[in-house]
């Protein structure tokens, strides 16, 4: 169950937003979050024209695994193939977000492979998929590719392009978007010292269980510090 449950959706919407906008996610008016409404197949979604940082609840869109709006005005991104694709293929899924932070769009025009660099990095020890087309996701075919390319992991990189990450709440999908874009830049820093030393794979999974109990409290610490650190005040749901 989603750690989520009890709290407006919407709310979570703009949070993740603003949360991922202090986090070096903001680029222009691109960029988007989408969460599941409650036992629904239909999700809110950020509209087009505004920044990450700019959102606020007039400015969420109500829509199903079809891409029909039913509720909301704004105008709606291009991909949203990303979100109705993936939420229809995994139904745990309760949070897509896809951006473009400097590092991994750096990272996605590269040959470079993942490292397990930093604490951060070992959040994603079960692999990151690589999208390899720079096309924008904007039709369901594309988005039915990215889904099936994502398969059951929780982030990938598409080419030339930026990050999706996939995930069972908001909270969590959003600390591994931050955590993604914090490892990489750790990993182009080394490389400017020399060979990177990646963390060895029993370790890395030995720290990762640390990271991610089960009963999920390290992913709400870390998400009410970057919801302070954000501005954002503790929701009262």
């Amino acid at each position: 169950m989603s750690s989520d449950v009890g709290a407006d959706v919407r709310d979570q919407v703009v949070d993740a937003c603003r949360i991922l906008a202090v986090g070096g996610h903001e680029h222009l008016f691109l960029g988007h979050v989408s969460a599941r409404a409650s036992g629904q197949d239909r999700f809110w979604v950020k509209s087009t024209g505004l920044g990450l940082g700019e959102v606020g609840h007039e400015d969420l869109v109500l829509v199903d695994l079809d891409g029909r709006r039913r509720e909301g005005e704004g105008p709606l991104h291009g991909e949203l193939p990303i979100h109705t694709e993936i939420h229809r293929r995994r139904a745990e899924v309760t949070c897509v977000v896809h951006t473009h932070p400097f590092h991994v769009a750096a990272f996605s025009a590269s040959n470079a492979e993942f490292a397990m660099v930093s604490q951060e990095s070992t959040w994603f020890t079960e692999g990151i998929a690589r999208f390899e087309s720079a096309l924008r996701i904007e039709t369901i075919e594309l988005g039915q590719r990215l889904a099936e390319t994502l398969g059951d992991r929780s982030a990938a990189i598409l080419r030339n392009h930026g990050l999706v990450v996939a995930a069972s709440s908001v909270e969590r999908a959003v600390v591994l978007a931050i955590a993604l874009e914090q490892s990489l830049r750790v990993q182009v820093a080394a490389a400017l010292f020399g060979d990177v030393v990646a963390i060895p794979e029993s370790e890395a999974a030995r720290i990762r269980a640390s990271l991610d109990p089960p009963d999920g409290s390290r992913v709400r610490a870390t998400y009410r510090y970057l919801r302070r650190r954000a501005g954002r005040s503790e929701p009262t749901g």
